[in-house]
């Protein structure tokens, strides 16, 4: 009988450790307000004067979780439940974004931008 190479077994190791840790939908909804969160902090850094600056909702000028909430509440997420990852697409008036969850967490590449 062949013996499985030191290769294989960390190949097992890393298939089983993502198929366990593959996000719930707790961890979607988390990794969703991160992303929301980090780009409403991306926003409130602009220039006053600039242009997408005046884009940003009044409530989100004084509140970074009021505006959370007005984001949200205007997105639409949906989840596609992979083997070992979960797709997710994020739609909302700033457009589409998608994103892979993996070892719960959520990870949101620039090349996957819609």
């Amino acid at each position: 009988m062949k013996r499985l190479g030191v290769g294989w077994w960390i190949l097992v190791a890393v298939v089983a450790g993502l198929w366990l840790t593959k996000p719930g939908d707790e961890d979607v909804e988390a990794g969703v307000r991160d992303f929301v969160m980090g780009q409403i902090t991306a926003a409130r850094a602009l220039d006053p004067e600039d242009p997408l600056r005046r884009l940003i909702p009044i409530g989100c000028t004084a509140d970074a979780e009021t505006c959370y909430r007005i984001a949200r509440n205007m997105m639409r997420v949906s989840r596609e439940d992979m083997k070992l990852v979960v797709m997710v697409r994020m739609l909302g008036p700033a457009g589409q974004r998608s994103c892979i969850g993996a070892a719960k967490t959520l990870f949101c590449p620039d090349f996957l931008r819609a």
